[in-house]
């Protein structure tokens, strides 16, 4: 024997023992019972339970076939007891089976022990044969089929029989065909058996269950399904339903009518409540799998058949009539308790032969739509609570079946028309209607089902959806708001609710919460189908409204998610369109409170409102504008619309009005119903029937086959509104009858009677559905009303690609009901979830792009922070400084410190280190520190505030944003890392007013008054009283608690990133609205000027100059406040001083960015250049270090000297701060910031500059008592020489005498050293102008040289003997000068100047002969003319004079005797020293002026004609004087005072040198009487004739030189 055949021998005798087993199984539990062991050995098959019974079996298989054969009784009796049992084919011979029960009953007792007996003959016969062990299935499994279908069985016998064919069929061995199958599913559900007990009996109902699932669910085969029936798709299944593992169910060759008693069968036993729990819980699920499977093979299979072009709606009218389920009933039982064989129940079957051949070729065809549709309608009935037949319990099955189906088959039944229509209509209405009960099941699991119809059905489910926000929303809302609010957004009056409580409320909120965050999608469906819809209620509106008035997590979660999607929304085109439609019926609604109100009001409103007008035709006249007006505006009252229609003024009205409705082809009573359903129909007689009237004329336009003209309409509609009143009115008793009615309308249609027909349909019509006006729609009518329009519109409008950009618009709609929610829900959040929650809803208001809603979310974020200031002065906590430690009994522990102990930590570490030594406590930080709900709204407003990018805003938001932070120092919870982070500066520290307080306490007794800390202690005064303790048990712990508490809110401080706030000024840049929004809310927490210092206040400066630095757009909003406080004296040192250096800050990066802002930064500061020094001396450092970081930065620097105004502030503060008693530290400050304004400047800002060496050169006192003053007097000469050699240079003669006017000023100095190296400097510069610079030469010797002797001149400078070398190097280098430069010179320059210079030369001989006459007037020893300092000086001065002279005069220069410069130079000469002319220009009568040593050659006497040619003691005109410049006319005492000349050719920056500071008349300029004389003595001595009296209006006084000065 081949390992082939060895395998086959194996095999068949496997499944030989396998199927015996069974056979054995089942025969054991029938010999349990002695009548049927008794009455199997009475029949000769005693050999089922002895050795196999081949004997007995032949025997008994002979006399079979010998008695059929014969046609005997007993033949007969088994024929047809096996056809009946479908054991036998229908066309075996035999009898009908008409005989005694009796007789039947034994036989059949005989036959089901007989079919064993033979299917064990068949499988010896069957094992000894060499083919394949297997039998048909029929064969196989007709003796167990006759078992179960036996009702005289006992319960375990059947359960052993079910038990073998479910083991048979799952393992294999029995391969159903589609006969044999639906054999098996009718006789397992037909099966019955005579009760035992209870568990027995249940035993065999849960084998049932699981025989039904293997042969309906079970996997066809092993092939694999590739697109077979049952199959999702043509490449094969993966694992939907009808498949297992790509495998087809057995249940799809079922036939409809099989498939409906196998459904019959688990529904009636999951419905039985006498079972057990176990037991119903089994037969759900079953039901549950057999139920999607069942719908969604239906579907699949309807669906292709619909792709194949086959007639299904044929073949479903044939079936349908076959495929019928009966309702279940919960006490209906599957036990026999009677053996109902013998009371004629005859085994329990259904039919007969002719259900046998209809039922196997249905099996052939497999089940169709007609069984789907009954199974469908079954399961739904079930679900209608008002049909009292059912219990919940029922309900619930069929609400969880059907979920289970919807959830695994509603894709497929969406796309059939027949359930798609059951599941939308019937199904969703009974769903609708379980919302408004009182069980938290039912709703529960209602909604369950909810959820599959919209996630299955979405396309369809608009109405659905409509009526069940509707009714949501009026159970959640609280009553007395419920109908305001519905009525508000347009809910139709049948959606109502009553008030759910406990956990029904719960269970509906949670309902309605899962339905708008299920789907991203559905709230922006909401908004554009509703919303933006005037025939439909605003439901995305509603949800708001309902989420926002709840108290809940699940309301807050739906706005947060739903703020969320709308945080990053932009505007959008797509979106626009829907909004224009929203304000449209924004606008509706409007009008339509105004027509309720007044219809008058209404009506103008409506002419007037553009948003309205937008919409009309242009060809619409008023009266059909009004009229599409009331027939489409949500809110009207219905019996203010009919009376306004009524009145016959607004005919025209009322017949475009009913003209809007479509009457064609309907019936007069349905038209008439849809006109009276969109108004109340008024009470009088005469407004009736101008309504009837109007509508008889558009019915019979519209249907003139109907009605034979208007009047048989109207006197129709006029009997139909009578007939409606006299059916339904609860007043009348004795109704009308429809023959009533016909003969009350004879001869009425254009004298003829309407058809009987016609007026019986009317009345019948009107009879069964009255017709109701809208108010009337309320209760089980209004909904039912409410449903079928909902059901008219049910589809959805809007694609589901326009929801992003649809929800900038809905948030628009909705923040302002969501922000107060959320605050609210924050407020009160009892868990961190909860809160975080609420915080993130804030977030994503905050973060969006709309400037109200993002100003209205900062705001709550902030009040949630619950950081307020602190209202008194709270108490210091810390360990006792180190110097107090002897004398503090609590030294070296936390306790609160004294005023003593904090005044000495001040003194000894500073003030800054007191700070960092203790901490603040107050009420107001304790509670903080306790709240941490508090901490994360800090945190998240930071996170809101750095995120925020929107343009436009609120100030009273970023107010309390900002508000915040300033609350957060006030209150010492901002350390100095903090305070860093914030403000972005390094080194920024907010002192505590404490800290403060302490410091000035301390100075008082470390050093003597002045000073900043006096000033800190001349603004506090004593001492504030501490305040008394608050009453909160937090102040009763100990020291070092409050101060771990205090800690512990600082730590939740520094954990919130508050340094974003400073940040977003630098990110707004851009957004111009944001930014003036933010300024705003800066300015407004900058402290009040007469406001106490508080650490608060210091910070919002801090924050709004380190912000405008950041952003200098931010300047004009906070300028005006910045300005008060600088305008003020009564603000802190400190802060004043924090002021200036951010100001300087921010105009430094404004510079820097080349801002618009910086100009009005810097002229801001012109208010502290009119301040007194007593305010400015404070401030003196930080001005210094200011503006020497500014002109560091060289381009900023460039762009500050082409800003004049911003200039000229700069300009005037770098004046003052020499004169401050800071000017030592200013001075070094600035020290590096001269040369680089001198490098920098441009020739329009040299005066300036020039000016600013000059007032930095130190005082006379300074270089005679300070050593350290000469290296900078040297510095600032040489930077003058600098600009002299830059200037020449460049070619610009102006600025070059400049800058030598202001070296000249430093040669008349008091510095003996200074003197020389400015002399030495001016002489470098005067021998550089070269022959060729014959402008340059001139402007050097009129405005530069000679103003520089005029100078010398003065009294106090020529009694100072130490000048004399000072005054001989100015006469040399003048007359040498003049010489070289004489021939470049232009001919009026040369004159003027030479005229000027020897006035000079001999003003220095005649004070030296005045000198000399004075002393010989006083009695004294008289004094050599040619002795002293003066006589040095004259001599040379003479000398030079000569020489001058004797040179020009040998270049003919000077003319003949009768030239004018001859004549002039004798009448400067003789005004100045006559002696001196005599000695060297004699005439012939000056006597003995010839015999004079050194006389220059007689020259003869002028023309007194051309002495007026000299030019008089001028002043600058006017035209020329720079603003704030002083000229002085200062004349000296000696006769002839020096002339200047006229500044005709250069500007009015090229002016005469300064005196340095401390050598003018006003700081101190010595008195000149010593030297000069009195005018009586003068004329005494020389008479009248050598001291001319000049016009009054050149009268000088005495004692003073002519000196310009810039200011």
């Amino acid at each position: 024997m081949s390992a082939e055949q060895e395998h086959m021998r194996e095999s068949r005798e496997v499944w030989r023992l396998a199927v015996e087993a069974e056979i054995d199984t089942v025969v054991r539990e029938l010999r349990k019972s002695a009548e049927w062991g008794e009455g199997g050995e009475q029949a000769g098959l005693a050999g089922l339970w002895v050795g196999g019974g081949d004997e007995s079996g032949s025997e008994s298989e002979a006399e079979s076939e010998g008695a059929g054969s014969e046609g005997g009784r007993a033949g007969r009796l088994r024929a047809g007891y096996l056809r009946r049992r479908r054991l036998l084919p229908a066309w075996a011979d035999g009898g009908s089976g008409t005989d005694a029960d009796e007789d039947e009953y034994l036989v059949g007792r005989g036959m089901l022990l007989e079919g064993f007996l033979q299917l064990r003959r068949t499988l010896t016969s069957a094992a000894s044969r060499s083919a394949s062990p297997h039998i048909d299935a029929d064969t196989l499994l007709a003796p167990f089929l006759a078992v179960i279908g036996d009702a005289s069985t006992a319960g375990p016998v059947t359960r052993s029989a079910l038990v073998s064919i479910e083991r048979l069929v799952s393992t294999g061995i029995a391969r159903l065909d589609s006969a044999v199958l639906g054999d098996v599913a009718r006789a397992v559900t037909h099966c019955r058996f005579e009760a035992t007990d209870a568990a027995s009996d249940e035993a065999v109902l849960m084998q049932i269950l699981r025989v039904l699932d293997v042969v309906v669910l079970g996997p066809e085969g092993s092939e694999g399904c590739e697109g077979s029936e049952g199959c999702e798709g043509s490449e094969g299944c993966e694992g939907s339903e009808g498949c297992v593992g790509r495998q087809v169910a057995r249940g799809a060759r079922l036939g409809d009518v099989a498939v409906c008693e196998v459904m019959e069968t688990v529904l009636s036993m999951s419905c039985q409540m006498r079972l057990s729990e176990l037991l119903r819980r089994a037969a759900e699920a079953a039901l549950a799998r057999l139920v999607a499977f069942v719908l969604g093979h239906a579907a699949r299979a309807e669906g292709a058949a619909d792709g194949e072009g086959t007639p299904a709606a044929e073949k479903e009218a044939e079936e349908e009539e076959d495929a019928s389920m009966a309702m279940p009933s919960p006490s209906r039982m599957l036990v026999n308790t009677a053996r109902r064989a013998r009371d004629g129940g005859g085994g329990g079957g259904s039919g007969g032969s002719g259900n046998d051949s209809s039922g196997g070729g249905e099996a052939q065809q497999g089940f169709g739509l007609a069984a789907a549709r009954e199974l469908y309608r079954v399961l739904v009935a079930l679900t209608d609570p008002h049909d009292l037949q059912y219990t919940d319990s029922m309900r619930l099955l069929a609400l969880n079946t059907l979920h289970q189906a919807l959830h695994h088959a509603g894709a497929q039944m969406s796309r059939v028309a027949a359930l798609r229509a059951a599941t939308l209509d019937d199904l969703g209405r009974h769903v609708l209607q379980l919302h408004q009960g009182d069980q938290p099941q039912l709703i529960a699991a209602a909604h369950r089902v909810l959820c599959s119809v919209l996630a299955t059905h979405r396309a369809w489910s608009a109405g659905l959806v409509e009526v069940y926000v509707g009714l949501a929303a009026s159970r959640l809302l609280p009553a007395a708001q419920a109908d305001a609010v519905l009525a508000r957004h347009s809910v139709k009056r049948g959606v109502r609710g009553a008030p759910a409580q406990g956990e029904v409320r719960r269970v509906v909120l949670e309902g309605l919460h899962h339905v708008l965050t299920g789907d991203a999608q559905l709230l922006a469906d909401l908004w554009a189908n509703f919303d933006c819809d005037v025939r439909r209620a605003s439901l995305f509106a509603l949800a708001v409204d309902v989420a926002a008035a709840g108290d809940d997590d699940a309301s807050v979660d739906v706005l947060a998610r739903f703020a969320g999607l709308a945080a990053g929304a932009r505007d959008a085109a797509g979106a626009a369109a829907l909004d224009a439609r929203r304000r449209y019926k924004a606008a509706l609604a409007q009008a339509a409170a105004e027509f309720n109100r007044a219809p008058s009001a209404g009506a103008a409103l409506l002419a007037r409102s553009p948003e309205l007008q937008a919409d009309a035709p242009a060809s619409e006249d008023a009266a059909a504008a009004l009229a599409r007006f009331l027939r489409t505006a949500p809110l009207l009252d219905a019996r203010a619309v009919g009376v306004f229609l009524a009145k016959a003024s607004n005919a025209d009205v009322l017949r475009a009005y009913v003209r809007a409705f479509d009457f064609g082809g309907r019936r007069l009573d349905e038209a008439l119903r849809a006109l009276l359903g969109a108004f109340r129909l008024p009470g009088e007689s005469q407004q009736i029937e101008r309504i009837m009237e109007a509508f008889a004329a558009e019915y019979a336009r519209a249907n003139p086959a109907a009605v034979h003209g208007r009047d048989a309409a109207f006197v129709l509609a006029y009997a139909v509104v009578m007939l409606n009143t006299d059916q339904h009115s609860p007043q009348v008793r004795a109704r009308m009858q429809p023959a009533d009615f016909a003969r009350n309308l004879r001869g009425v249609n254009g004298g003829e009677d309407f058809a009987p027909a016609f007026l019986a349909a009317v009345f019948g019509a009107v009879r069964d559905a009255e017709i109701v006006f809208p108010e009337e729609h309320v209760g089980a009518r209004g909904f039912a009303h409410a449903w079928r329009e909902a059901q008219a519109g049910s589809a959805w409008a809007a694609a589901a690609a326009a929801a992003p950009a649809c929800h900038r618009a809905m948030l628009r709609d909705a923040w302002a009901q969501m922000v107060p929610a959320f605050e609210r829900a924050a407020g009160r959040a009892r868990s961190a979830a909860a809160l975080r929650r609420a915080l993130r809803g804030l977030h994503h208001v905050a973060c969006a792009r709309l400037p109200e809603a993002r100003a209205a979310a900062l705001g709550a974020l902030a009040r949630l922070a619950r950081l307020q200031p602190a209202d008194g002065p709270g108490q210091v906590v810390g360990r006792a400084p180190a110097t107090a430690a002897a004398a503090a009994a609590a030294a070296g522990r936390v306790h609160v410190l004294s005023d003593a102990e904090a005044a000495a930590y001040a003194a000894h570490a500073g003030a800054r280190a007191l700070d960092a030594a203790g901490v603040l406590v107050t009420q107001q930080a304790l509670d903080f520190a306790g709240d941490a709900h508090a901490h994360m709204a800090l945190a998240q407003l930071a996170r809101s505030a750095g995120h925020a990018s929107a343009a436009g805003g609120s100030a009273a938001a970023w107010r309390a944003v900002l508000g915040v932070a300033c609350a957060a120092a006030d209150l010492d919870l901002l350390g100095a890392d903090a305070a860093a982070a914030v403000l972005g500066v390094a080194d920024a520290w907010v002192p505590r007013a404490a800290t403060l307080r302490a410091a000035a306490l301390g100075a008082q007794h470390a050093q003597a008054p002045g000073g900043l800390l006096s000033a800190f202690s001349a603004l506090w005064g004593e001492s504030p009283p501490r305040s008394p303790r608050a009453e909160s048990p937090l102040w009763r712990l100990p020291a070092d608690q409050l101060a771990q508490a205090v800690q512990r809110a600082r730590r939740a401080v520094a954990a919130a990133p508050l340094g974003r706030i400073a940040s977003v000024a630098a990110r707004l840049a851009d957004e111009a609205g944001e930014l003036a929004a933010f300024g705003e809310a800066l300015a407004g927490l900058l402290p009040a000027p007469d406001a106490a210092y508080a650490a608060g206040g210091l910070f919002a400066v801090e924050l709004a100059l380190h912000s405008v630095a950041l952003a200098p757009g931010l300047w004009p909003a906070v300028e005006p406040a910045v300005q008060r406080l600088l305008a003020a004296d009564a603000p802190a040192a400190l802060v004043r001083r924090r002021l200036v250096v951010g100001l300087l800050r921010a105009a430094h990066a404004a510079l820097a960015s080349a801002h618009r802002a910086a100009g009005p930064l810097l002229r801001c500061l012109a208010l502290l250049r009119d301040a007194s020094d007593e305010a400015l001396d404070p401030l003196a450092a930080e001005l210094a270090r200011g503006l020497a970081a500014l002109a560091a930065d060289g381009p900023a620097l460039a762009r500050l000297l082409g800003m004049p105004a911003a200039w000229d502030v700069v300009r005037h503060l770098l004046r003052r701060l020499p004169h401050l008693d800071a000017h030592a530290a200013a001075a070094h400050a600035c020290e590096h910031a001269l040369p680089l304004l001198v490098a920098a400047a441009s020739a329009d800002v040299l005066p300036d500059v020039v000016d600013l060496l000059a007032a930095y050169m130190p005082s006379d006192r300074a270089l005679a008592c300070n050593p350290a003053a000469a290296p900078a007097a040297a510095r600032l000469v040489g930077l003058l020489a600098g600009v002299l050699q830059q200037q020449q240079c460049a070619g610009r003669p102006a600025e070059w005498v400049l800058a030598a006017n202001a070296l000249a000023a430093y040669v008349c100095c008091g510095s003996r050293d200074t003197r020389q190296m400015a002399c030495m400097q001016l002489q470098r510069a005067a021998l550089a102008v070269g022959p060729a610079d014959g402008v340059l030469a001139g402007h050097a010797l009129l405005r530069v040289l000679l103003p520089l002797l005029d100078a010398l001149l003065r009294a106090d400078m020529l009694a100072d003997p130490g000048l004399e070398d000072t005054h001989a190097r100015c006469i040399a280098l003048v007359s040498s000068f003049f010489l070289h430069h004489r021939d470049t010179l232009a001919q009026e320059d040369m004159r003027q100047a030479w005229l000027r210079l020897v006035a000079q030369l001999a003003a220095y001989v005649h004070t030296a002969e005045l000198a000399a006459a004075r002393g010989a007037g006083t009695g004294a020893e008289p004094v050599s003319p040619v002795s002293g300092h003066l006589a040095v000086l004259a001599e040379m001065a003479e000398e030079c004079a000569r020489n001058c002279v004797l040179v020009l005069g040998l270049a003919q220069v000077l003319g003949g005797e009768d030239g004018g410069l001859t004549a002039g130079t004798r009448v400067a000469l003789e005004r100045a020293s006559p002696a001196l002319r005599r000695r060297i220009m004699p005439e012939a009568g000056d006597g003995d002026g010839a015999s004079e040593p050194n006389a220059a050659p007689a020259v003869p006497p002028a023309d007194p004609a051309d002495v007026d040619v000299l030019p008089e003691a001028a002043t600058l005109p006017d035209s020329l004087r720079l603003p704030g410049s002083v000229m002085q006319a200062e004349s000296d005492t000696l006769p002839g005072s020096v002339m200047q000349a006229e500044s005709d050719t250069l500007p009015a920056s090229a002016v005469q040198p300064a005196l340095p500071n401390g050598q003018q008349d006003s700081h101190g300029q010595p008195d000149s009487a010593a030297l000069a004389e009195p005018e009586h003595e003068q004329e005494q001595e020389h008479g009248p004739e050598h001291v001319p009296e000049p016009d009054n209006k050149h009268r000088k006084k005495k004692n003073r030189v002519n000196i310009i000065t810039v200011s």
